[in-house]
């Protein structure tokens, strides 16, 4: 069995064993139906099957089909950053929830797949990208940001997975140039745990430890850097694109 409650808000209960699974939402808070208790449910089922949550873009080079994972906390501009490298020519797979594959029994890099479910966008990103405001878009509740209808963009929408070619962690903006710096594997591995690994497992047998051992499996096989990005944001692929190539 397994429960979640958002505050007051909804209640997740899933039971493993009946394969069933039961949603309560207060009346005028379905907005967090997706997010709060559809995506975190999802997630509960796939890591039954070594398919591991991560919260990171992914974007996938159309010439040689190898993935790009777009790391970082919260506010550091993935969703802007995606957008802009999937304007420049990259297929846009996710912007926030990625799921790593983690049951690969050979040596190959290992693959990734994502979700797209809905788009929201911030003031400042319209201001960064301002082909953006050609897209249907509404407001969302925290004001200042709104939500975007994916249908309008160019984005592959194949859930295939695809092999992870490199990994690039978003540091703060700068107003002078990119700045595209290589990560050792030690502070790659740290950065990614801090965002995508909640509980404590000593024994590393359960769910934290599998999902940790796959996340330093999935850094042992890909290059990892550090980006600064500037508001040049159109030159961007011509940085971050030959990273994907063989």
């Amino acid at each position: 069995m397994r429960q979640m409650q958002l505050e007051d808000l909804a209640c997740l209960q899933i039971d493993f064993k009946a394969r069933q699974a039961e949603i309560s939402v207060r009346p005028g808070a379905g907005w967090c139906l997706i997010h709060g208790c559809i995506i975190p449910m999802l997630a509960e089922i796939l890591r039954r099957n070594q398919q591991y949550l991560l919260h990171a873009a992914t974007l996938l080079s159309r010439t040689s089909g190898r993935a790009l994972l777009l790391a970082g906390a919260s506010g550091h501009g993935k969703t802007t950053t995606a957008l802009a490298l999937m304007h420049s020519g990259l297929a846009l797979i996710s912007d926030d929830i990625s799921f790593i594959c983690g049951n690969v029994e050979d040596h190959s890099r290992l693959p990734v797949w994502g979700l797209l479910p809905r788009l929201k966008i911030r003031h400042a990103t319209l201001e960064l990208l301002p082909w953006l405001a050609e897209l249907p878009r509404k407001e969302a509740r925290i004001a200042g940001e709104f939500y975007v209808d994916t249908a309008g963009l160019k984005r592959d929408t194949k859930l295939v997975p695809a092999r992870v070619g490199a990994i690039v962690f978003l540091g703060e903006r700068n107003a002078e140039a990119h700045q595209l710096t290589s990560l050792a594997k030690l502070s790659a591995v740290e950065l990614l745990i801090r965002e995508n690994l909640r509980a404590v497992d000593r024994r590393g047998e359960g769910p934290a430890g599998k999902t940790f051992q796959t996340i330093v499996r999935l850094i042992e096989d890909c290059e990892t850097y550090r980006l600064s990005a500037s508001p040049e944001l159109d030159t961007l692929y011509n940085i971050v694109a030959p990273l994907l190539e063989e």
